[in-house]
């Protein structure tokens, strides 16, 4: 070859890579743009879900204020349809660098102008370290940085943030919220695995790549992960296997899970200032006290019922409380039926009125308040109930076996066909309590003052030595049909404690 020849093949030559350089440069600079819109959705996803405190996946009305943009949204929300965000500006962004390897593939690591490769196209840490991986790639002084750095933010950073996201949505314990971000999470490291290895394997010649089996490795380790991370979400919501060690302790210390209206007052109070105005516009009407005081325990049980019906709430009926922390939770007028509060930590939760039918308490409640409330049906097995208030709760059919009472208030509370077996009492009131049809034959710490204060039918079983009490009825009812007994009896009980 002359060198006239010479010197038109590498002008040709140069042209070329003018071109490619040129081509480089186009699509270096869509990716960057990306690349940094993606930087700058994870920055302000991580902000955001860091300041996602457990309680406001639960209490009414909680939202989160997304910064910069100062947009509240409901957090579940945010929940759902971050994540798919993320993961799609993420797959985007490496879909579009499929583009950028092949560019950066063809010319070689020094060009034909003398010019090192990183030096000629356009300056992106990302080229940057794309470049050094093909063969006779420049050693740069710190180029191990730039590499770290570029895979921390091209290939990592996104699935971090995406398992962040996985790992907030714990506290609900909803399986459907973990399994959707586990599941964008465990794409992101599979598609992040893939693009990498197609990264290699394009800047990498082929006498110069791994063996197949190598390579198919991160895969199948990546997989693993995706699937490691389910089925850990399961274990965190669920405690699948009987693991429910493993299942996050929701911290709903002093939470107000109902929007606690202004003026509030406990029960107690409210009677107090009820009896006060119904006073001066009943009693003159009434013939006794007897008839006043029930006339007027009538009405402010009504209105006490509406005022608590009308608090605003979310929907809690069968949520799973598991382990939760919920020491001096307020909670009045919830409906719980059905939810699930095993193994959780209920001291001086204020739960007055709530529905609690068929709900699983197997929990700590000592202290807590659970005046009025309905838990027929509801598995209080094992439980710490000492010092509850119970006053007036409906505990038709509860199974309270091996349950510690001690302390605990049930005046007036509805025990018909209630499972007491080895309950503890000890010191707990039954004043005016329907024990019909109720067991109380292996119940530990009966008195005979217990059973005197409270109402018994035929089927009610004693402990041994338990005289039954001469206002006991002998009769035998249904779920509901000793309550006119029960009523007339309490109602004569009165009048002779104010005689």
């Amino acid at each position: 070859m002359t060198g006239d020849e010479g010197q038109a093949v590498d002008k040709t030559q140069i042209a070329d890579e003018k071109q490619l350089l040129d081509h480089i440069e186009d699509v270096s600079r869509n990716a960057r743009g990306t690349w940094l819109t993606l930087i700058a959705v994870l920055l302000f996803s991580a902000i955001a879900v860091a300041g996602v405190r457990d309680r406001d996946f639960f209490t009414y009305g909680a939202s989160m204020t997304l910064p910069v943009i100062n947009f509240s949204v409901p957090v579940k929300s945010f929940f759902y349809a971050g994540p798919l965000i993320v993961l799609g500006l993420y797959t985007y962004l490496h879909l579009y660098l499929l583009k950028l390897w092949r560019a950066l593939a063809v010319p070689a690591a020094r060009l034909a102008n003398g010019r090192q490769l990183d030096e000629a196209v356009f300056p992106w840490l990302v080229s940057d370290a794309a470049i050094s991986i093909k063969p006779g790639g420049p050693r740069r002084p710190f180029g191990w940085m730039t590499r770290i750095v570029a895979f921390l933010f091209l290939w990592a950073a996104g699935p971090m943030i995406l398992i962040y996201f996985w790992w907030r949505s714990f506290p609900p314990h909803d399986l459907s919220l973990t399994t959707w971000t586990g599941l964008l999470a465990g794409l992101s490291i599979v598609g992040g695995v893939l693009s990498f290895n197609q990264c290699w394997q394009v800047l990498r010649p082929r006498e110069e790549r791994s063996p197949q089996r190598l390579n198919a490795l991160p895969l199948v380790i990546s997989l693993c992960a995706g699937g490691g991370i389910l089925f850990a979400g399961l274990l965190r919501t669920d405690g699948v296997l009987g693991l429910d060690g493993w299942i996050y302790s929701a911290d709903l210390y002093r939470a107000e899970l109902v929007q606690r209206p202004a003026g509030w007052m406990s029960r107690e109070e409210a009677w107090e200032e009820f009896k006060v105005k119904y006073s001066g516009l009943k009693r003159h009407q009434m013939p006794d006290d007897a008839t006043w005081l029930a006339a007027a325990k009538d009405a402010f049980n009504k209105q006490r019922t509406l005022m608590l019906d009308g608090l605003k709430a979310n929907d809690f009926q069968g949520v799973s409380f598991r382990y939760a922390r919920l020491e001096e939770a307020f909670m009045p007028g919830l409906d719980l039926k059905r939810a699930n509060f095993k193994g959780a930590n209920l001291y001086r939760a204020y739960m007055e009125e709530t529905d609690l039918s068929e709900t699983n308490l197997q929990a700590g409640l000592w202290a807590a308040n659970l005046q009025a409330s309905n838990l027929s049906r509801a598995n209080f097995e094992g439980a710490d109930l000492s010092d509850v208030n119970l006053e007036g709760a409906i505990l038709i059919q509860a199974s309270l076996q091996t349950s510690n009472l001690s302390g605990a208030n049930l005046s007036g509370a509805n025990l018909w066909h209630a499972d007491l077996k080895d309950a503890q009492v000890f010191d707990a009131l039954f004043v005016e309590a329907s024990l019909a049809s109720a067991d109380l034959s292996s119940v530990a710490f009966l008195s005979q003052a217990q059973i005197n204060s409270a109402f018994g039918t035929g089927p009610t079983k004693l402990v041994d030595g338990g005289e039954r009490p001469p206002h006991w009825s002998d009769k035998s009812f249904e779920i509901f049909g000793h309550e006119e007994a029960w009523s007339d009896w309490r109602s004569r009980r009165f009048g002779q404690s104010k005689e």
